[in-house]
């Protein structure tokens, strides 16, 4: 998972959940920008992993914080997504 397009994906995904303010609105979706950011980050990760294209699917379907996090674990893993989520959510 060197590849640039994997560590693009990475950055997209850090971004988004440290980003939540700013991309999440109060119900837990993805507001407009968040949504273009997700757009970005599918289209990497197609490129990267398309493994996930059903998953990708379901995120750009209902884009809920709940999905992020379900692909952000497949990507980086339980933990870092926990702690990014942790940070950005309870410690703006």
């Amino acid at each position: 998972m060197s590849e640039p397009c994997c560590v693009n994906l990475r950055n997209y995904i850090i971004h988004l959940l440290s980003n939540y303010y700013r991309y999440f609105s109060k119900d837990t979706v993805l507001n407009s920008d968040g949504r273009r950011l997700l757009n970005e980050l599918i289209r990497e990760g197609m490129k990267c992993n398309p493994s996930l294209r059903k998953l990708f699917r379901k995120v750009r379907k209902n884009p809920t914080l709940s999905n992020i996090i379900r692909l952000s674990e497949e990507v980086l893993g339980t933990e870092l997504t926990m702690e990014l989520v942790r940070e950005s959510i309870y410690y703006p």
